[in-house]
């Protein structure tokens, strides 16, 4: 979608009504359930799992994820992430910074990471729908604001996967241990 304030509406039950759906990108089943996957980690602040879903998700390509930690790709993508998940984390982030530290990233390890096209959409949806969303609150965060959507995926998707996901988001990323 474009999401920006002229195409937002709020409905009377507090539900965002989106009018404009001009940039519409379809995005690979196996994709979907990465995001799914990757918002996970995020809200577990499972850190070990990120160089698996940068695999997962096409930034890097499978067999060459030891290259990518090795070269300290994560390390630099993981304090991005820790600022992300923070309360009002993506208000904080700097798009036009992180764009320009992914494509520096793929400039230096080419062929060994790179920036998928539907990254660019998901991006920009994410950073404006969080822009409006802390402007009514400072502590608003679009990765916190994404977990009643992973509940109910969660409960419908049968996936391995999925099920995987919703353990590490219950008992912690070790699967042994309740979250607070």
């Amino acid at each position: 979608c474009d999401p920006h304030p002229g195409n937002l509406l709020v409905a009377t039950d507090g539900r965002l009504c989106i009018l404009d759906w001009g940039l519409v990108l379809a995005v690979d089943p196996d994709i979907q359930v990465a995001l799914v996957e990757y918002v996970t980690h995020l809200a577990t602040n499972d850190r070990s799992a990120i160089p698996g879903d940068l695999v997962a998700l096409k930034f890097v390509p499978a067999g060459r994820m030891a290259e990518v930690v090795e070269a300290g790709v994560v390390a630099v993508l993981e304090g991005v992430l820790a600022d992300i998940t923070a309360p009002g984390g993506l208000a904080k982030l700097d798009v036009n910074k992180l764009t320009a530290t992914l494509v520096t990233l793929s400039m230096s390890f080419d062929g060994t990471f790179c920036i998928p096209t539907y990254f660019a959409y998901i991006t920009r949806a994410f950073s404006i729908l969080n822009a409006i969303g802390a402007s009514s609150d400072p502590e608003f965060s679009m990765v916190f604001e994404c977990l009643p959507y992973l509940a109910k995926r969660f409960a419908t998707d049968e996936s391995p996967r999925s099920k995987q996901a919703l353990q590490r988001m219950l008992y912690g990323p070790a699967g042994d241990k309740p979250l607070d």
